[in-house]
């Protein structure tokens, strides 16, 4: 009995497999996608902070800085 319904759902466990394995992969090349886009955005925003560090060291302006080096 359990053999005969495993018989008769095999090519539609064999397909959700199939489109679980796809799935899988498909998940996994996002989430590289998504490592490399956050490891691309790190550089810009590091700069940046450091740009608004080193105009905070120099007197004569409300923000704090001249905007002079």
């Amino acid at each position: 009995m359990a053999g005969d319904a495993l018989a008769a759902y095999w090519p539609e466990l064999e397909r959700a497999q199939a489109l679980a394995d796809k799935a899988l992969v498909k998940g996994r090349e996002a989430q590289a996608d998504l490592s490399s886009a956050k490891s691309r955005l790190s550089s810009p925003d590091s700069w940046v902070e450091k740009a608004g560090k080193y105009n905070r060291q120099w007197p004569g302006d409300e923000r704090g800085g001249s905007g002079h080096p």
